[in-house]
Order: structure tokens, then sequence, then C-alpha cells
């Protein structure tokens, strides 16, 4: 996890060796070809195709790898964010036999899942899910054949090919665990007791197909979200630990996938499946308790609490702490979207207080561990309670102020809604005067070239976000505060500049809940 700055304002496989061989011959030459010389290189290059130096510059590329025309002169290797003309063609020529051997499985697979009307309500859904997992096995073994099997047929290049593609924006779409530890899992052996669950590993190929935008993977995505959910309503009652944080990690992302194509019941579901999830598993405190009623968790009816046991170490500890508030993130910023009340009830519920550290990196996390700093009575009112300012918002993550950007839309939100009494009022302008803080605080929008893309995209959505609760908080108030109109005016505007920069960022990926404040 990266700070920011203190500104004022391979997945390996058993095959047979003999398939794919001149496949692989062609896609080492054609990658060799890209690389070699000048002679190769378009004028005329295609948008995305340029590295993010010249972007960042708004200096003409010449598309040369490993470094381009205008970075030799400061002896900087290119950035470059395409996967490359060859991935794309070489996928496009998996495809036919790919979809041919789904197809074939289909027509001997009678269980699979189809999500045609998730839920009429949530309480509803939590007992379908129970229905369909209730004789599955813990690790989903009655989904993996079908799902391996259709990875099993893609190629060993293009499997590395889509794991890369994924992991250089994945916490873009909300990915919380280690990196490093998960691409090591992803390249061992499928028999190693650690290689990760299919359901997991769907979901990420799911997203780098939807990244890549070609034909060809267009046309595999029906297939990997079928496979995907099978997996996941397979595995929720798994009682492996590991398992079972993977399986929230999926939920999350299955979810987000689904709200970002516009498939707002799904994703709604899946949101709700990995919201009971989190909340069951005790992700929301560090000495989580018992559920005890189930009225604790609302609308979420456990059907059953599995608490996870005590992580083996720091980067296990500060990777549940970064997926319970990927989960918190979603619930709160597409509710809006889907109109629909957060899951996540964080005030007034005592099962539901969060008690976790903001997400942090794996060695802030142990930083804070060692200071005894890892463990809160309550995150957000403590939030509220500290305030925030520009001196005390130096060198915090950038993942950090994403999260709590979710939790003053969220808050916002709900405020903006509610009867205008006098009391009513004054929180209103002190939620004001917090939310105006918090933008104050916030890295200014120019003056981010140097940082990482996926920082800085993140610092762009997370002023979007706060500008929105800004408005959603004022519009409602509008009859009681004059100044309201000018308010929702001018942060209407930041959020199109802020737009406009992460348009002339050309980034392939950029966090779906931009949405929420455009």
């Amino acid at each position: 996890m990266h700070r920011n700055g203190c500104t004022s304002h391979g997945y390996k496989t058993a095959r047979p060796q003999h398939l794919y061989f001149e496949q692989a011959a062609i896609l080492v030459r054609n990658n060799s070809m890209m690389s070699s010389s000048d002679n190769f290189a378009d004028d005329r290059l295609h948008r995305g195709e340029a590295c993010l130096p010249c972007r960042r510059r708004k200096t003409k590329c010449d598309g040369v790898r490993p470094t381009c025309r205008a970075c030799r002169p400061a002896s900087r290797e290119c950035t470059y964010t395409s996967a490359g003309t060859f991935s794309t063609q070489y996928l496009e020529g998996e495809t036919p036999q790919l979809q041919t051997h789904a197809h074939g499985l289909e027509d001997h697979t009678h269980d699979a899942v189809i999500l045609r009307d998730p839920y009429a309500a949530y309480a509803e859904a939590q007992t379908m899910r129970t229905s369909q997992s209730r004789h599955a096995h813990q690790q989903g073994e009655e989904s993996e054949p079908v799902g391996s099997s259709i990875t099993l047929q893609m190629n060993h290049e293009v499997l590395s090919m889509l794991v890369g593609k994924f992991f250089e924006r994945g916490e873009l779409l909300g990915f919380s665990l280690e990196k490093s530890r998960s691409i090591e899992q992803i390249n061992l052996p499928i028999s190693n007791p650690n290689f990760p669950h299919v359901a997991l590993l769907n979901t990420i190929y799911l997203w780098a197909l939807q990244i890549l935008n070609s034909s060809a993977s267009s046309r595999l995505i029906p297939l990997y979200v079928a496979e995907a959910t099978r997996a996941i309503n397979n595995a929720r009652n798994s009682q492996d630990s590991r398992i079972r944080v993977q399986i929230i990690q999926a939920e999350a992302l299955l979810a987000l996938f689904f709200y970002s194509n516009g498939r707002l019941v799904e994703g709604q579901y899946h949101s709700a499946g990995a919201v009971s999830m989190a909340l069951t598993a005790g992700l929301h405190c560090t000495n989580p308790i018992g559920a005890g009623s189930s009225s604790s968790f609302g609308n979420l009816v456990p059907t059953t609490t599995f608490i996870l046991p005590q992580p083996h170490d720091p980067a296990e500890a500060a990777e549940r702490t970064r997926l319970f508030w990927a989960v918190y993130s979603l619930d709160a910023c597409w509710s809006v979207v889907s109109r629909s009340p957060p899951k996540i009830m964080d005030s007034g519920n005592q099962a539901t207080a969060i008690k976790i550290p903001w997400p942090v990196s794996t060695n802030e996390y142990q930083a804070m561990y060692l200071r005894g700093l890892h463990a809160t009575s309550n995150t957000i009112q403590e939030f509220y309670a500290i305030g925030q300012s520009p001196q005390n918002s130096c060198g915090v993550s950038s993942s950090t102020l994403r999260a709590q950007a979710s939790a003053l839309l969220k808050h916002a939100i709900h405020l903006g809604e509610t009867e205008k009494s006098d009391d009513a009022q004054r929180k209103f302008r002190d939620m004001a005067r917090f939310i105006s803080s918090f933008i104050g605080s916030l890295p200014s929008v120019n003056g981010q070239s140097d940082l990482e893309p996926v920082v800085l995209l993140t610092n762009l959505v997370t002023r979007s976000l706060a500008h929105a609760a800004e408005i959603h908080l004022h519009v409602g108030y509008m009859a009681f505060s004059p100044g309201s109109l000018t308010v929702c005016i001018n942060s209407a505007l930041a959020i199109l500049t802020v737009t406009e920069h992460i348009i002339s960022e050309e980034s392939d990926v950029i966090d779906p809940a931009i949405v929420v404040s455009v």
C-alpha cells in the first residue's frame, strides 16, 4: 500500500506437453518482434498504447518497447498499460475451442446455478444460498472440475498474461489480498494445498478479460461469469478459513463486475453475500464475538456463523482488514447506484460496530500492531471525533482516504435524507464542516504526476467521492441553508475537473465507483 504526498490540498497447471507448441512459438516470435526495433512502431498509435511518461507529459510517443524515442534521452524505461496486440490475437485463436469445450460441459452438467431473479428480500437470498451450498463440499469440489477444465484448456502464456493484466490494477477493483503472496500461490501446482480456490481464480480471469476489452475476451466472459458464480455458491459454507477469505474476495469482485456492467440485481445479490460473509466471519473487529441473536445483523440474517481464527502473521491480518474495507466501500458506494440502503449498519449496533484500523499495507499494519494501534473501540466514531486536516492527513495511505470517503458518502446520504429537525440541522452543519475539511486535506488534483498510476487514480476517485458526499448532504438542505446551492455547484465542477484528469490518464482500468459521483 502506498502513501500520498503531503500537499495541502502465471497460472501453472499439469498439462500435456505436446499441446500448444506451435502457438507458443508464434507467441514468442510476435513478442520479440514488438520490442526489437523502431521499424515495427506505428506512428499512429491507438488510444492507450502510448507509454505512461509520454501520456503524463502529453508528448508524442512512438510506442517502441522497452523504451520509446521520447524517453531515451532521460535513460528511463517506459511503462505500458496495454497487454499488446500479440496477446489479444493469441486469445482470439483459442476462443472457439474453449467455447466448444464449455458447451460440451454444459450439456453434461445439470446442477448449474443460474441467477435469474436473485432475491426478493435479503433474508430470502440467505436462504437460497444455504440450500445451494448445503450439499457442497467445503472446497466447492462440485464446481471445480468444470471451472478447472475450462481453464486447463487455456494456454499457460495466455493465463499468465491475464494474471499480470489483473494485478497491474487489481487494487482499483478492490483486490485486497497480499499481492505478492497471491501471485506466488497462483503459480503453485494445482495439487498444492495453498493453490487458490477456483472461485477466486475465475473472478481474476473474468476481470482480466473485461480489462482486455477485445472481441475474443468478450466471448469468453460469459463462460467465466457462470463458472465463478457456480464456484462461489458451492463454497460459501466452507469451514476452511483460507478458502472463506478467498470466497469473500471473489464475491466482492464478482459483485463489482455486475455493478460495473449495469447488472444491478446480480450486483446487489453478490454484494449482500460479501457483506454477510464478512460480518459473520468477524472481519470488522480484531477480537470478534459470537453473532448472538440473528437480529444483530439487520436484514442479513446469518444462517451460519464462522468466526475466523486469529491471523498467522501481520500480512494475513492486514489483508483481512483491507478486505473488510473493500466490502464496506462496495456496500456504501453502490447502494447509491442501486438506490437501496447500505447493509453494513456501523452506528447504533454493537454487533456491526467496526473495531479495526483503516486499510493499510502489511508493513504499516505491523508497525501499528507493535504500537497497540491495531484495535479501536469504534473506528467510524473516532474518525469523526479526531477530525481531518492537512496536517494530520499527511502521509495517510491512499487506500485509507478512499475508505474514509466511502464512509463520508454513506453518512452524508443518510443525514441528507433524515427529517429536518433542529438536531438534524446541527448535525448537518457539523458534517458540512467535516467534509469540507476532509476535501481540503486531500492531495491536490495537480502535482501528482510522479505517483504510481494506482495511487494517482485512487486519489482522484477519493476526491470525486468526497465531493459527491458534499452534494448529497447539501441537496437536501437547500431550503434551510442559503449557501448549499453554491456548494453543490462548486462540487459538481470539481468532479468534472477530476473526471478530466482521469480521462487524461488513459488507463484501461479505473475504480468503477467513479460512476457514483458522475
